[in-house]
């Protein structure tokens, strides 16, 4: 099961982001993100786009807000590849897998040359792209996909088994990730190519 990243607003008390943490939970405090200047609306975008759950007492305005961006279709979930990203899933009978996945629109290095890009080519090329390759295997009765990742651009994944829950809808596989490259449940889904 993922694990909850919490952000507490300016209204929620020093002690119980003491208190979660000693008991294992991710918590990140305004103060300590730096953002205490930050309106409501600043808040919810800055847990959004850190894949957090954004923990307030204040009902009165929060609850409006979450209602006018789902009004306004926006949504409270992290698309670090955006909302229409590009890749391949390659999934053989031997039980080898292959995966890419980009955001679509990246920025071209100036130099033309991948070693040499700039702090911010080379973040953008992190932040929008992941891809890893190694076993995997299926079982059907759990929906489960259980895949062992022999190498990935997210280095922290290398040498690691993960599981993903899986759909499947005709020509359509939803695979869900309890362990996020960013954090929390990802989600994404691949139409088979014809």
């Amino acid at each position: 099961m993922a694990r909850v990243r919490l952000y507490l607003d300016e209204h929620v008390q020093a002690s119980l982001a003491q208190g979660l943490r000693a008991r294992g939970v991710d918590v990140l405090t305004t103060q300590e993100a730096g953002n205490s200047s930050l309106d409501d609306e600043g808040q919810l975008r800055f847990a959004a786009a850190h894949g957090r759950v954004l923990l307030s007492y204040n009902k009165r305005h929060f609850a409006k807000l979450h209602y006018d961006w789902m009004a306004a279709g926006r949504r409270h979930v992290v698309e670090p590849f955006g909302p229409n990203p590009i890749g391949a899933m390659m999934l053989d009978g031997n039980g080898r897998f292959s995966i890419a996945v980009i955001r679509p629109g990246l920025p071209k290095f100036a130099s033309n040359n991948r070693q040499a890009g700039t702090a911010d080519e080379n973040k953008a090329a992190v932040q929008g792209s992941l891809a890893y390759f190694g076993t995997y295997s299926v079982s059907e009765a759990d929906r489960m996909i259980s895949m062992n990742i022999e190498g990935s651009t997210f280095p922290n994944w290398n040498g690691t088994d993960q599981k993903r829950l899986f759909t499947l809808s005709g020509d359509q596989l939803t695979l869900t990730n309890p362990t996020g490259s960013v954090g929390g449940n990802a989600r994404i889904v691949w139409k088979r190519a014809k």
